[in-house]
């Protein structure tokens, strides 16, 4: 694999699923107080397809490329992703 580490998929190499994910912690995502967010609107109107239309994740204190835009699935699995 391409990041050094497993994918998000057993049976599927690096790139033909995944062009691009990222890895969180499932306490840290299910925790009310860390405020991790699957977002469609942003201030009460839709998101904007630059800023990741129709679902992108909001993941508040984390750099802005591991808050995925144009999210298409959420995949809890065993081992962090070393994308």
């Amino acid at each position: 694999n391409k990041c050094g580490g497993p994918g998000p998929f057993e049976d599927e190499p690096w790139g033909d699923k995944v062009k691009y994910a990222t890895s969180l912690p499932l306490a840290k995502c299910l925790d009310p107080a860390e405020e991790v967010m699957v977002a469609f609107q942003a201030n009460g109107a839709p998101l904007h397809p630059d800023r990741g239309y129709p679902i992108r994740l909001v993941i508040p204190g984390y750099i802005g490329g591991r808050m995925v835009k144009w999210l298409t699935r959420i995949r809890v699995i065993p081992h962090e992703s070393h994308s």
